[in-house]
């Protein structure tokens, strides 16, 4: 069988337009992802940077104990990272709930702020 004169057919997602019913958003997406209509996730406040002050204080004033100086500068920077990802996440949420009334083809944008968070 030859097909002849057929255009080619381009099927594209680049979440400007149309809809997809909750059974799509929800299955491909994450339960109940459907029913999200705002960005619930609070957002934080830059706090002291006491990774450096921890630093400094241990260099000038009282070196902690092996391990425990390791530990508590590998606790810090664990935590600096983990509130870059939820900022991160949070502001990915909250684009995709902006988005919302328009389309809702972007769910995958709600996907990737789930992995930050």
């Amino acid at each position: 069988m030859t097909f002849v004169n057929m255009a080619p057919i381009t099927i594209a997602m680049n979440g400007t337009s149309g809809r997809f019913g909750p059974t799509v958003i929800d299955e491909y997406g994450a339960p109940k992802l459907s029913e999200l209509n705002a960005c619930g996730a609070p957002l934080l406040e830059e706090p002291p940077n006491y990774l450096a002050t921890f630093v400094l204080n241990s260099i000038f004033i009282r070196k902690h104990p092996e391990p425990v100086g390791k530990l508590i500068l590998m606790l810090g920077r664990r935590i600096i990272h983990a509130m870059h990802e939820y900022t991160h996440g949070r502001d990915l949420l909250f684009a995709y709930v902006q988005k919302l009334p328009q389309t809702n083809s972007h769910f995958l944008q709600a996907m990737d702020a789930a992995t930050h968070f």
